[in-house]
């Protein structure tokens, strides 16, 4: 008998899973899922996982994966339909009746199903030694070729051959899109002289395929024609491995190819689906979120990339919640998923990656604000008017209201107070005064430049810093991008090896007489750009003036490895991300450092 899918869903979601697999494997609750000894290989510890919630069972250890009927039918030996309609009439369900014309549609969606099934075979069979040989050159591994069933279309009607043998009519083949007839009445394959990736739904049965050139030839990707059974608007690349493993870590990744998310699976990051060539639609980002709470965006790292990124940004927005969330992986200029993994850094760099991965308010800021010029005030109206414009796109009021909150506060950080006076409040003559407001006026002061003045201002606070040989030392070793205040510093060592006992106000003495006078009244009252650097919340404690110093000389050193990290990967070099990667542990360590100096400075 014909059964419709909805009528899987149907027991899927009326029998608990647990009930029946409790009947085979004895199981423990554990933070709101089962566990117990996976029933299908051997194991001395439970590996084996049962969610009622989201209705799977999935093995760690052999990766046995299914919902209920699918238990049923791999314990017992039926088949899918078969487990099915046992358990319809084990809990009491009435099987379905399906009108003619459901029948008809069920019985030939399984016809093509069946058909595409027997072709993934052929294509299986016909991969030769130069289809494997460029698989090795872009690092796919035979355990890939097999787990992903990688094909190859032979040029000619070799395929139509293969069916004519098992007596299948081409208006079959043309139904299941394998075959394309031209209004001159030729009949040609789909796929020819293409590496063939069959496309699975989530119950594992083949939909369609994508076929790759492997030479210069145009187009360079190729789907499947839309069939009663595929529809590309709808389809995941990968979606049949993915649902399990983002289940599980509710998050899944949605990357551009079908190469990335086999390198992504090589690389242990199962949890990867690839649109099919085409935009990414509302149904694909409802489907993802039915897989878990959070989408993981990691497009190329192109101007294509960018693009796309920006139009899901727009289409995504009314949809967003607290529980449903979109955040993004900002690959290096240039790369794919694909090129990361298999010919560069692999899972670490990946890894690193995924863990420092942008919010969806971060995103939009970085889009709108980085490496613009926000100087007048129309520039800024501009984008306030744009944050604006996000905010007001979130049906959540709560979650809109917050991200109203957020653009404002980085407006406030990055716009308003990083150009706030730092003169203020300091008391000077007149010509003094005027002095200063020139070498101040309409100054963008960057995070580098406001972590040198500071370095300075402490000097001049606590000159007690310039006869520590170790902080001597290291002051040696700053290398300031502000000429004005490089010669700066090395006045004050050599003032301070001519001047043993150098006090605050022996400085403000001496430097009168000098070029340094505008510098120093700059930074001889800190507040403003520098206070956030050089306040302390107890003024009653005597302040550790060489662990502050060694704190502000660390975060000089981290924000200098960052930025020629990033100079590095927009190199675009050879070795580019050979050596980002190298910055990367670099300034992994340096942040541990600094957050240890942190905890000192903190708890003293």
């Amino acid at each position: 008998m014909n059964i419709p899918i909805e009528f899987y869903d149907l027991l899927r979601n009326r029998i608990n899973l647990s009930d029946i697999v409790s009947t085979v494997v004895s199981l423990q609750k554990r933070s709101g899922e089962y566990m117990g000894l996976c029933p299908f290989h051997t194991e001395k510890s439970p590996s084996f996982t049962i969610n009622n919630a989201k209705r799977f069972y999935h093995c760690f250890g052999c990766n046995a994966h299914g919902d209920v009927i699918k238990f049923v039918s791999n314990v017992s030996g039926l088949s899918y339909k078969e487990a099915a309609i046992k358990l319809a009439k084990d809990y009491g369900i009435d099987l379905p009746k399906l009108n003619p014309e459901q029948a008809k549609l069920y019985e030939e969606s399984e016809q093509i199903m069946d058909i595409l099934e027997l072709a993934t075979n052929f294509f299986k069979t016909n991969l030769n030694n130069e289809v494997i040989n460029y698989l090795t050159t872009r690092k796919i591994t035979t355990t890939a070729i097999q787990q992903f069933n990688l094909g190859f279309a032979p040029t000619g009607r070799e395929l139509q051959k293969f069916f004519a043998s098992k007596s299948i009519p081409l208006m079959m083949l043309e139904s299941a899109g394998l075959i394309v007839k031209k209004d001159n009445g030729n009949i040609y394959d789909v796929f020819r002289n293409r590496i063939i990736f069959p496309i699975k739904n989530i119950y594992n049965r083949v939909i369609g395929f994508g076929g790759r050139v492997i030479d210069d030839s145009m187009p360079k990707y190729l789907n499947s024609p839309e069939t009663i059974v595929f529809k590309k608007s709808e389809v995941l690349y990968g979606e049949n491995t993915a649902l399990p493993i983002a289940n599980k870590k509710n998050y899944v990744i949605l990357v551009e190819g079908y190469l990335d998310v086999i390198a992504l699976n090589m690389a242990g990051f199962q949890e990867v689906v690839a649109t099919l060539g085409t935009a990414v639609t509302t149904t694909h980002i409802h489907k993802l979120w039915h897989m878990s709470d959070e989408i993981v965006v990691c497009l190329d790292g192109d101007n294509a990339g960018r693009q796309a990124t920006l139009r899901l940004i727009n289409m995504i927005l009314p949809s967003i919640t607290t529980d449903k969330r979109i955040s993004f992986i900002q690959l290096p200029e240039g790369n794919d998923p694909d090129n990361i993994i298999a010919r560069h850094h692999g899972n670490l760099f990946f890894q690193e990656l995924l863990d420092t991965r942008r919010s969806l308010s971060e995103m939009i800021w970085d889009i709108e604000y980085g490496g613009q010029n926000f100087t007048t005030a129309e520039a800024r109206a501009g984008l306030e008017a744009k944050l604006e414009h996000y905010s007001q796109q979130i049906k959540d009021r709560s979650l809109s209201s917050n991200y109203h909150r957020f653009f404002k506060d980085q407006l406030w950080s990055n716009l308003i107070k990083r150009q706030k006076n730092p003169l203020k409040d300091l008391s000077k003559t007149k010509n003094q005064q005027q002095n200063l407001s020139l070498l101040n006026q309409g100054h963008d002061y960057s995070e580098t430049e406001i972590l040198e003045h500071a370095l300075c201002a402490i000097l001049l606070r606590f000159p007690a810093i310039l006869q520590h040989e170790t902080s001597r030392n290291s002051l040696l070793h700053l290398e300031f991008s502000i000429l004005k205040l490089k010669d700066f510093v090395e006045w004050l060592l050599t003032t301070s090896s001519v001047t043993t006992s150098l006090l605050q106000e022996n400085i403000e003495q001496i430097v009168k007489n000098t070029g340094f006078h505008d510098t120093y009244l700059l930074l001889s009252k800190p507040n403003g750009i520098f206070s956030s650097l050089l306040e302390f919340e107890d003024k009653t404690k005597e302040v550790n003036y060489l662990l502050l110093w060694e704190l502000l000389c660390k975060k000089y050193q981290l924000l200098l490895l960052k930025t020629e990290y990033i100079s590095v990967l927009q190199s675009g070099s050879d070795d580019a991300l050979k050596k980002a990667s190298l910055y990367q542990t670099e300034i992994l360590r340096t942040s541990q450092e600094l957050q240890q100096l942190n905890s000192s400075f903190s708890n003293r």
